[in-house]
């Protein structure tokens, strides 16, 4: 059964089914293009709710039919190169994009970075990933992966795996490693100075200590893990330096005004720089030459006639 023939098959349905059922149809299938007619149709109404919580029957069925299938997009996707989710992440995005390029990640930040990883220490022909250190590893269809510390432990979904690249260049700096002694304080009544930071488990997570000017101590934690990744586009030469291009979503953290979903440009130095010790931002780039394109499942999302509505 195709897709247009499951769709006609549960239009087919509706006058059969509760209000409530027919809206969590349209929610979580293709429905939702030509039956989505009001603001509201992705949440159920105070109302709607006491409806369905109260049937016995339809409920336990659609509950589990939308609980255990939650990630059964990429499968799909990576089949027929359909539209099927309403929404993505930062990965979920640069998942589409491996998908057309004839690559099926596993998903999550995690696996993701690991995929590029393993099939660069099997040395897949062109395959790679490294720390970059110019704009060759930027190849078209690339993945950049940034970590972060951050105050939370991130979930399985987020946190790295020990790995060096190519060149021996591990997720944090050699140098951060080890005790380092505290800076010494300055003038009177100066505030205290900042303690170092000290990396335990190899770099995964981090403390410190203050002394605020009460003489009051406070540890300070912070754990690794990948925040963020984006598709290559090109590298491009302009007069005001070097550009590399990316297909990607904005951070929450981001300028407001930022598109959420789409392209963007930082500089390549931008790129290629680690940050500071407390904004670290050190980035890996990971790729695998295409495989087999779609190209036929390709053509319909390429009709103009869709894409610009006249």
């Amino acid at each position: 059964m195709t897709t247009d023939q499951a769709l006609a098959k549960l239009e087919a349905m509706k006058s059969q089914l509760p209000a409530w059922a027919w809206k969590w149809i349209v929610m979580l299938t293709s429905l939702r293009v030509n039956h989505v007619t009001a603001p509201g149709w992705e949440t159920f109404t105070p109302e709607e709710d006491k409806t369905r919580f109260a049937d016995m029957t339809l409920f336990p069925i659609f509950s589990k039919w939308a609980s255990d299938n939650t990630g059964m997009w990429r499968p799909e996707h990576g089949r027929s190169q359909e539209i099927i989710v309403t929404r993505a992440v930062c990965n979920e995005t640069a998942e589409h994009a491996q998908h057309i390029r004839g690559h099926l990640p596993p998903g999550g930040l995690t696996d993701n970075a690991a995929r590029y990883v393993k099939a660069a220490a099997e040395k897949v022909p062109g395959a790679y990933f490294i720390k970059p250190i110019d704009a060759k590893p930027y190849t078209q269809g690339a993945s950049i992966f940034w970590l972060r510390y951050v105050n939370s432990e991130p979930s399985v979904w987020q946190v790295p795996k020990p790995t060096q690249d190519a060149n021996g260049v591990g997720l944090v700096p050699a140098e951060y490693m080890g005790k380092r002694p505290a800076p010494k304080g300055g003038k009177k009544n100066a505030p205290p100075p900042i303690a170092p930071w000290e990396y335990k488990a190899g770099g995964f997570t981090r403390s410190r200590t203050t002394i605020d000017a009460e003489k009051k101590k406070s540890t300070q934690a912070q754990w690794l893990r990948w925040i963020h990744e984006a598709t290559v586009i090109e590298v491009v030469d302009t007069a005001d330096g070097t550009y590399v291009y990316t297909f990607e979503t904005s951070l929450p953290d981001d300028f407001a005004g930022t598109s959420c979903l789409g392209i963007f440009r930082n500089t390549l130095r931008w790129n290629l720089d680690d940050g500071t010790e407390d904004n670290y931002n050190r980035s890996f780039v990971g790729y695998v030459p295409e495989g087999q394109v779609p190209v036929e499942n390709l053509k319909s999302l390429m009709d103009w006639n869709k894409i610009i509505l006249k």
